[in-house]
């Protein structure tokens, strides 16, 4: 019995999953922490957003391959 539709709704018919949208509120979340954070070490500003970058890219990727 599953009743629970893992689409959220569809963008010109790409299906937005609901484990996207939760990915994307946890990168959002963690930038705008990370943002907080980065202000007491300015140092880590430098390689932060690439660190992010990747994240997202192998997170979307791992995403995908594991459906």
């Amino acid at each position: 019995m599953n009743w629970f539709d893992p689409v959220a709704f569809h963008v010109w018919h790409f299906p937005i999953r609901w484990y996207a949208l939760s990915w994307a509120a946890s990168f959002l979340f963690m930038l705008y922490v990370q943002s907080h954070l980065v202000k007491r070490s300015p140092k880590i500003l430098s390689y932060w957003h690439d660190i992010v970058t990747n994240a997202l890219i192998i997170s979307i990727i791992g995403g995908r391959l594991g459906e």
